[in-house]
């Protein structure tokens, strides 16, 4: 992949900046990658050669590219993060080859001296708005590391969904998140990107793609931002991997100009609603549902709805939350909801003995039905992946010497040869 014609462009009140990835070994049409916000932050988008190699390396490795190369400099550190998330993604999934990365090598885009800026990617979920919350708890006002501006993402869960496109939901997530910024201090920024377009599949964006498509947007802003927060999806616990974000491979996405923090590892989602549950913004504002159903912050029915409605009910505050319509979680929901191969079950687990203590028997039962259903799931899935089941085999028995020998069989040159 060729990474060129780097570019940035005013429409109207749009500025923008973009450039052209062309594909050399998978065949697939050239890609216009872009990224575009409110002219008011003009001065502030930076037309930065890494942002566009972060957008640029999992897809070229995902489709079987054999190398990135970016026509303007990136900086040494991200290069080496990405040559470590580069090993991380090639050890999870060795079905897919590594990438070269050829690039000039620059200095910082931005002035040494400047004063610090803390941002954070703010969806309006539970992870961000716990992030926020624990920073305006913990972090004084007038440090380096509280947050100033909150950044809101359209093209990622906004606006691609069952409905088909509907600006209204991500105008209303903006005046949603207008409000809560405002009470927090917090500049909110509105981006427009279409890097989720390249593969709108599920796999793909959870296991791949996501983290790197967010911080890519981190560094279009390196300018402005020194550092941006990225909200853990889970606590330690929950990150075994593979996924596209993790603590061991979202720093690596960090450059001499924007350091990326993976923050919130340490808490539970339970525990990260019973920190919002002590603010009325957030039960009135909580935007979790990706379905965006016309003229709804949250439909009640999708399974994030359903996970976040349970727990809140287990904390006893659904009844406070007005992001919700309704103020009772019927347990005919979970037999409504999905497996898939990545399913949250411990999101529902912990929910399981504050539910027993409030009697509510129906909805202990259903989440231990969710749970076999799951297990029944994930031993189909077993089955149905054998490759991926004997390289685990392998991986315990006989610690990788099997697959070893299979690729020097094949002539797959190892790690040390791709970098």
């Amino acid at each position: 992949m060729k990474i060129v014609n780097l570019r940035r462009e005013m429409q109207g009140d749009r500025v923008r900046v973009a450039a052209t990835a062309i594909w050399e070994d998978c065949g697939r049409p050239e890609w216009e990658m872009y990224f575009e916000t409110d002219a008011a932050y003009a001065e502030d988008l930076t037309c930065d050669a890494n942002a566009f190699l972060i957008a640029g390396v999992v897809p070229a490795m995902y489709y079987g590219e054999r190398r990135v190369a970016v026509d303007g400099p990136i900086c040494p550190v991200l290069r080496e993060g990405l040559l470590t998330n580069i090993a991380w993604w090639h050890h999870w999934y060795d079905d897919y080859r590594s990438v070269t990365i050829e690039a000039p090598i620059g200095g910082c885009h931005v002035p040494n001296g400047r004063p610090k800026r803390a941002g954070l990617f703010l969806s309006g979920g539970v992870d961000s708005l716990y992030s926020l919350r624990a920073n305006r708890l913990r972090v004084p006002t007038d440090h380096p590391a509280s947050i100033r501006d909150g950044i809101l993402i359209d093209g990622y869960d906004i606006n691609r969904n069952l409905y088909g496109h509907q600006p209204e939901s991500f105008q209303r997530a903006v005046a949603t998140m207008r409000d809560l910024s405002a009470e927090t201090g917090v500049t909110l920024i509105p981006v427009a990107t279409n890097l989720r377009h390249l593969n709108s599949g599920l796999w793909f964006w959870t296991q791949w793609y996501y983290a790197a498509a967010l911080t890519a947007v981190a560094h279009v802003f390196s300018r402005r931002l020194t550092s941006v927060l990225f909200a853990s999806a889970s606590d330690w616990q929950a990150q075994r991997g593979p996924w596209a974000s993790t603590a061991a491979t979202d720093h690596n996405f960090s450059s001499c100009d924007v350091q990326i923090l993976h923050d919130g590892l340490w808490v539970s989602r339970l525990e990260k609603l019973r920190v919002l549950t002590d603010w009325p913004s957030a039960l009135q504002n909580l935007r979790v549902c990706t379905a965006n159903a016309p003229g709804l912050l949250n439909c009640g029915r999708c399974e994030k709805c359903i996970r976040t409605m349970t727990a809140l009910l287990a904390l006893g505050r659904l009844h406070e939350a007005s992001a919700f319509a309704t103020r009772d979680v019927d347990a005919a929901l979970f037999d409504t909801i999905l497996m898939r191969s990545t399913f949250p079950l411990e999101y529902y687990q912990e929910c399981i003995e504050p539910l027993r203590r409030q009697g509510r028997v129906d909805l202990v039962r259903a989440i231990q039905h969710l749970d076999s259903r799951c297990r029944r799931h994930q031993r189909y899935l077993a089955l149905q992946n054998w490759p991926e089941t004997a390289r685990r085999v392998d991986a315990r028995l006989f610690g990788g010497r099997l697959l070893r020998w299979k690729r020097r069989l094949a002539g797959t040159p190892s790690m040390a040869e791709a970098v």
